[in-house]
């Protein structure tokens, strides 16, 4: 797998308006969440040299633009881009996840030439995303942890194609998040 042509999607929903969809309501410690787990993205792993935060709620990302320019060793490029969610998107975390990927697929300058895209949850962190990148084939539409019999893979980290995601990946998730015994 190339890395110059990847780049890391991390979706974030700093303030979250409707509190009891989420256990981490608190504002301050969710930012706090998303500050540490940035700052691991820049300093523990080298694999990946294109980074696009993507937060869902407007909150000012000025404290993680500052971590991007403090604490960057190995020079990543950095993007950050912020939006209102809106409707549906508000109340159905999947959903939300689920707009917020698109939202960055459609206006990352990023991810706009990136073939392929690591997508994490926010606060998640990848231990082994280094050996996970190396030992990646050259080609491949998705790398993801598979259960239940390659039936389901795990959605809020993994790799894959952007043109794989859009066509095949985007409208499955969609239609699951939409069956009451999806997401």
């Amino acid at each position: 797998m190339d890395t110059k042509t990847s780049a890391l999607l991390i979706t974030a929903a700093i303030e979250v308006r409707n509190k009891s969809l989420v256990k981490r309501n608190n504002t301050a410690v969710r930012l706090n969440d998303y500050k540490v787990t940035l700052r691991r993205w820049l300093t523990e792993q080298k694999s990946i040299g294109k980074l696009v935060f993507i937060e869902c709620t407007g909150y000012p990302l000025d404290e993680l633009k500052n971590i991007a320019r403090d604490s960057n060793p190995y020079q990543k490029e950095v993007e950050f881009i912020s939006f209102v969610s809106s409707g549906r998107a508000l109340d159905d975390k999947s959903y939300g996840e689920l707009t917020i990927m698109r939202y960055g697929l459609e206006h990352s300058r990023l991810l706009k030439d990136a073939t392929h895209f690591v997508y994490a949850s926010g606060r998640a962190f990848i231990e082994n995303i280094d050996a996970i990148m190396a030992g990646a084939p050259e080609n491949f539409h998705m790398i993801s942890i598979f259960q239940n019999n390659l039936a389901n893979s795990q959605t809020d980290i993994f790799i894959t194609e952007k043109e794989f995601f859009n066509a095949h990946i985007y409208d499955y998730m969609l239609k699951t998040v939409d069956d009451k015994n999806g997401l």
